[in-house]
Order: structure tokens, then C-alpha cells, then sequence
């Protein structure tokens, strides 16, 4: 039972990465230095003192540390600039709706101490948080489990009774040693490789649906959210394969897929197997989400997991804001999805390229 929450501060709840990465590259190419930008996007969830080192790098032992972040404080982060300003929109309602919920909050960052105080200050979210770590209270920074084993001890939970929120690559892979689940903040900035994550999403509003589904689960199967690409990706596009040359000679590898880059992927796994999976794309924008695809391997069939996907996946819409959900039923799937409480908006067609009878229906959410 998961009972507590703890975040990540930079590129989580602060949209500061970015800006911060911004500005050290300016700074920089101000000092005539050659930036490398694929290769400087590595310094995103380095701890305060592996930043420095990198950024040293370029100054050839000539590195005045002091003089660089004197210089950065009073440009970057001097009496015009505000925290509150990079705030991410969906924090305050998020941390809201976790502590109405009964979920222990704390902060787990890597980020200096005064740095971290002033963020949650400026921002007015200091109060939601229980306990609260730097990467200044601990000798081994994320990826070592420390920083999130110690933070767990302080909320009084087990790790296996927390969830890390978290974006970088070193605070999932610390997050993970200690034991505990981890919801991603997808990276769209920096190819930062999350897939050690077990819920990867576009938006953390999502979280308390997650957990809720974290906590609901009575089949002991593990439940992901993952991306277009990974492996987890590919274990998706077997199964879909297999249950495709059932009913048609199409093979899912032949067929243009990059519209799926932005749809959400969502799968059952028992170990390193794939149980079931469901691909989610928008329809219309903030109204109605599409079920493209959802499948169930052939050996878990009849136990009730076709259902328990459905309705996890029909939460996650729900809490995206979507009203209604719609997909493209083959007629041997009918009386499963009528069950559900999908129904009929056409007559049968067939579906081009498979020759199948397919109904579209659509649930009310």
C-alpha cells in the first residue's frame, strides 16, 4: 500500500532545468567557450557538485567557482526573478489533492538546502511538505538510494510504501535501488533515458489516479506507463502482433506506428512478460480520448484482466480530463465491450486494410 510521496524538486515541481541549462550555456558562450549542447544536456539531475566539475571542464583548471555563481546569482536568479514564476501549474492542486487524500509528502532533491528553501518559499508550497532532504545532508548524491532511504525513515515508511516523482535519469535509478516505485515527468528537453521508470507521463496530475491504481491492484502484476520506442514499446507491439495475425495477414512491423509518439502506453507485466496492454491517443482535444488498441495475452485471457485494464485505463482519462472515451470495437470483442458499458455510435463497417467488422462505441466517463 503505497502511503507516502516523495518529489523531486528541479524539472518536477520547478520547470528550472531549462532555465538553469539556458543560462550556463549563455554564461559560457559568453566566455568564449565552445558548448557541445548534446553532450552539456547531460548535466540535467547531476548533484551540485558534479555540476560544478562539468562546468569546470571548460575553464581548463581555470574554474572560479565563486566569481561563476556570483555572477549567475545576480544575472539569473537576482531580485527580478521569482521561483513562483517557474512553477509548474500543476503543482498546487496536485499537492493539494495528495494531502486531502491522506498521502505523507516530502522533497528529495539534490539541489543545495538554501536553494531548495527558497524555491518552496517563493512558490508558497513549503507547507505541504513533511520532510524535506538536500543533496548537501548526504556523502553519495542520487543515483546512490540514500537520499530517498533516509527521506522515507523521516515520513516513518517502509520505501516499498513511497512513490519518487522524479525526471532525471540518476534520481529514477536512486529512487528505484531504494525500492520504491517511480512516476516520470516525460523529458521533452533533454533525451534523458527514464525508462527504469514505472510510470512515465506527460502530466503529474495523474499521480493520485496512479497511485490509486498502484493501490487497488489485487492481481500482484506490475502496472507501467512507458514510452513510444522502449522496450516495453516493442514487448507491446509483439503482443498486438500476435492477437493482428489472428484475424488478418497485416503485420504491425509494416505499418507506419510514429503516429503513436504521443499517445499513452499503458501495460500489465508479470516479470518480463507483457500480461496486456492499452494504447490512448486524444480524439478531440480536452473532450474525447480513443482506445486505439487494447489487447490481453492469450495466456492470462478469462481472469479478469482484459476488465482491470479497461478500468485503470478509463481512470487515467478520466483524471486527464477526458468526458468520453471511444474506440473501434471487432465484432468478436462486442459483448466485452458492452459489458463495460461502451455503446453502439455505427452501424458495422469493415475496417480498411483488415477486412474485419468493426462497431465504433463510446463510454461516458
Amino acid at each position: 500500500m503505497i502511503k507516502g510521496v516523495i518529489f523531486d524538486m528541479d524539472g518536477v515541481l520547478i520547470n528550472s532545468e531549462v532555465y538553469y541549462f539556458d543560462a550556463f550555456i549563455k554564461m559560457l558562450e559568453d566566455d568564449g567557450k565552445k558548448v557541445d549542447i548534446d553532450n552539456f544536456k547531460t548535466i540535467v539531475g547531476k548533484s551540485h557538485e558534479d555540476s560544478i566539475a562539468m562546468l569546470a571542464e571548460y575553464y581548463d583548471g581555470d574554474f572560479n567557482e565563486s566569481a561563476f555563481f556570483e555572477k549567475f546569482d545576480r544575472i539569473y536568479r537576482g531580485k527580478d526573478f521569482n521561483f513562483k514564476d517557474l512553477l509548474f501549474p500543476y503543482v498546487a492542486p496536485l499537492l493539494e489533492k495528495l494531502k486531502s487524500e491522506g498521502y505523507k509528502i516530502a522533497l528529495a532533491s539534490s539541489s543545495l538546502r538554501d536553494s531548495i528553501f527558497r524555491a518552496i518559499q517563493e512558490s508558497n508550497i513549503e507547507s505541504y511538505f513533511e520532510a524535506i532532504s538536500s543533496g548537501e545532508d548526504f556523502e553519495k548524491s542520487k543515483p546512490h538510494p540514500e537520499i530517498y532511504l533516509n527521506t522515507a525513515k523521516k515520513l516513518g515508511l517502509e520505501p516499498s510504501e513511497c512513490v519518487a516523482i522524479e525526471d532525471s535519469f540518476y534520481g529514477i535509478k536512486s529512487a528505484k535501488v531504494a525500492g520504491m516505485k517511480v512516476i516520470a515527468r516525460k523529458d521533452e528537453d533533454f533525451d534523458i533515458n527514464q525508462e527504469a521508470a514505472d510510470f512515465i507521463v506527460k502530466d503529474l496530475i495523474t499521480t493520485p489516479t496512479i497511485l490509486d491504481i498502484i493501490n487497488k491492484n489485487k492481481n500482484g502484476f506490475e502496472y507501467k506507463i512507458y514510452n513510444y520506442g522502449s522496450k516495453l514499446y516493442l514487448k507491446n507491439l509483439f503482443l498486438r502482433n500476435e492477437a493482428l495475425k489472428k484475424v488478418t495477414n497485416l503485420n504491425i512491423f509494416n505499418i507506419k506506428l510514429t503516429d503513436e509518439k504521443d499517445d499513452v502506453h499503458f501495460g500489465i507485466f508479470n516479470k518480463d512478460e507483457i500480461v496486456s496492454s492499452v494504447t490512448i491517443s486524444e480524439k478531440e482535444k480536452n473532450s474525447i480520448a480513443q482506445i486505439k488498441s487494447v489487447v490481453v495475452n492469450e495466456k492470462y485471457r478469462n481472469n479478469g484482466i482484459g476488465t482491470s485494464i479497461m478500468n485503470s485505463s478509463e481512470m487515467l482519462c478520466k483524471s486527464l480530463g477526458y468526458k468520453k472515451i471511444y474506440l473501434k470495437a471487432n465484432e468478436s470483442r462486442l459483448r466485452f465491450f458492452k459489458k463495460l458499458g461502451y455503446n453502439f455510435t455505427s452501424e458495422g463497417y469493415i475496417l480498411p486494410l483488415t477486412n474485419t467488422i468493426h462497431f465504433d462505441m463510446c463510454k461516458n466517463i
